[in-house]
């Protein structure tokens, strides 16, 4: 005896399918849209930066000077005037991590003080590279940024990969001691002890 099964077709509705297809990738972009990697270029005394697409209370990169000026990734951070500072020295960059707010402050030439993220920022003399991640998290979740400056006389070329997506599992929160200011005068040779 030989059994038969009946088969049954079930016809999606192709809208539904779409929909979900689509709710699928605007998630998927969203998520990746705070993991960014790229190149920037950055003249002689001037500043790249970046900000989380959203709030976070998190923040990871990995930041690397390239031997050979490179062009800039298109729509890849943004650039500003860098401090009224210069280093002798071979090249290198100074990075720092903090909040959109007081990452206006450090682009600021006339600012007084900047506040950042002392563990997770290379300030205290330019480097060639600077990577900082942790399973932990920041202490306000808000808008962070990654800042850059070339205190250098010539051009220097960074690939830059940053994210800002909390990874699964990230509870502990790093608690506000470890970040510092930045007094920021207008003696160029003052400011290089104060980074």
């Amino acid at each position: 005896m030989i059994f038969k099964r009946k088969i049954q077709f079930n016809y999606v509705d192709s809208t539904k399918v779409t929909t979900l297809f689509i709710l699928l990738l605007v998630i998927s972009n969203s998520i990746e849209a705070q993991h960014m990697i790229g190149i920037a270029q950055l003249k002689e005394q001037s500043s790249w930066y970046i900000c989380s697409a959203e709030n976070t209370d998190y923040i990871a990169y990995n930041l690397t000077v390239l031997p050979k000026n490179v062009d800039s990734t298109p729509n890849f951070g943004n650039f500003a005037p860098g401090w009224p500072l210069q280093i002798d020295g071979p090249p290198g960059v100074i990075v720092i991590t903090t909040n959109s707010t007081e990452m206006m402050d450090f682009l600021n030439p006339d600012g007084i003080v900047a506040w950042y993220y002392a563990n997770f920022s290379c300030i205290d003399e330019p480097v060639t590279s600077c990577i900082k991640t942790t399973d932990n998290r920041l202490s306000n979740n808000t808008v962070q940024c990654l800042g850059v400056t070339n205190p250098n006389s010539d051009s220097v070329t960074c690939e830059i990969d940053v994210n800002f997506n909390v990874p699964v599992g990230a509870t502990d929160i790093i608690n506000n001691s470890t970040n510092s200011d930045n007094s920021n005068n207008s003696n160029p040779s003052n400011n290089k002890g104060n980074f």
